[in-house]
């Protein structure tokens, strides 16, 4: 588990992006791409900027206007690839980001994120985040309910297990008879447990795994 603050200066594009770069590189050095990851924090970074590209897509786009801001020369040589697949927890879940993270009088919109690893981590659930009335109540955050300017993000998340060689072949025919029925299986642990999509039990298949359908 990874927290992590990047740097808050709007003009600073490249600093941020070098922040990232080091953060991926370390992550990469530490897990060998093994253990399951979960990154959490500020990251100064709109769902837009280079460093969610980044963290997203494992490079950025030549053309992306953070790049054109190099005044210090530091993206000039760097090679901005990494082959750590990251999601985050609320893209997987609603289809989008959290549509603000940070209230203030200066800046409203979302910076904050909690990005994990899809092949070894599913997210079950994750808590609803305060719409604009509620955050506008007294102008901005703070306020005299929330101590902090940011919102706070909250995920549940389950490890995927590794399923065997003797357990894979009935795996796979399981599902392929769900299809049939026009139902979805779910692999949790030894156990298969059947349902047919939203229902009576209250879940959602995501990436093969269930989450839950009421969020937190």
């Amino acid at each position: 588990v990874v927290n992590t603050h990047i740097l808050c200066d709007p003009a600073a594009a490249d600093v941020k992006l070098f922040q990232a770069h080091l953060l991926l590189k370390a992550i990469q050095g530490t897990t060998g791409g093994r253990l399951p990851i979960l990154v959490c924090g500020d990251f100064n970074s709109t769902p837009d900027s280079a460093v969610y590209e980044y963290f997203r897509r494992g490079q950025v786009r030549p053309d992306h206007d953070d790049l054109k801001k190099d005044p210090c020369g530091i993206m000039r040589n760097l090679s901005l690839r990494h082959n750590t697949c990251m999601v985050t927890a609320y893209e997987t879940c609603t289809h989008k980001e959290a549509t603000f993270t940070n209230y203030t009088e200066d800046f409203k919109g979302t910076l904050d994120y909690i990005w994990f690893s899809p092949e070894n981590l599913s997210v079950l659930a994750i808590s609803q985040v305060d719409d604009e009335s509620q955050l506008s109540q007294e102008s901005a955050l703070p306020s005299s309910t929330r101590p902090s300017d940011h919102v706070s993000l909250v995920a549940t998340f389950m490890f995927h297990d590794t399923p065997t060689e003797q357990e894979q072949v009935p795996r796979r025919s399981i599902l392929m008879a769900s299809h049939a029925h026009s139902g979805m299986a779910h692999h949790m642990g030894q156990h298969y447990v059947h349902s047919t999509g939203p229902g009576g039990d209250g879940m959602y298949a995501m990436g093969g795994m269930p989450y839950a359908q009421q969020y937190l």
